[in-house]
């Protein structure tokens, strides 16, 4: 499963209602659960050669939907609601707090992702 890395274009480690600040799902190295971004290696800085935070225990259960969701813990420690976004034009997997103000900043095509868990 994959683990978050900071956008590029996000100025800040906060994903919140209001901004176009996003996350990728990438490939981190390991934070503790419910830990704040922290510096640490990623797949996207291998690449841009830029330093991004990350966090990688994310991931929540949801046993009656059978999903998958994942969750950012902000610098500040509060958690806004999530989107888990497809980016056509990416191929990547994103996670923000505001899909509109990111489809309208970013001017990309997407899809919303429900992750879900068969028997």
């Amino acid at each position: 499963m994959g683990y978050i890395v900071v956008g590029f274009t996000t100025t800040n480690d906060n994903l919140v209602s209001g901004s176009h600040h996003y996350a990728y799902i990438g490939l981190t190295s390991q934070t503790a659960s419910g830990s704040t971004p922290v510096q640490g290696v990623n797949s996207f800085d291998k690449v841009q050669n830029f330093e991004r935070k990350v966090q990688s225990a994310i991931w929540t259960y949801d046993s009656g939907k059978k999903q998958l969701a994942p969750q950012w813990v902000n610098a500040d420690r509060t958690m806004a609601g999530n989107y888990l976004l497809h980016v056509a034009d990416e191929k990547a997997l994103v996670l923000t707090a505001d899909k509109t103000e990111f489809q309208k900043v970013m001017n990309v095509t997407f899809s919303e992702v429900a992750l879900g868990c068969v028997a």
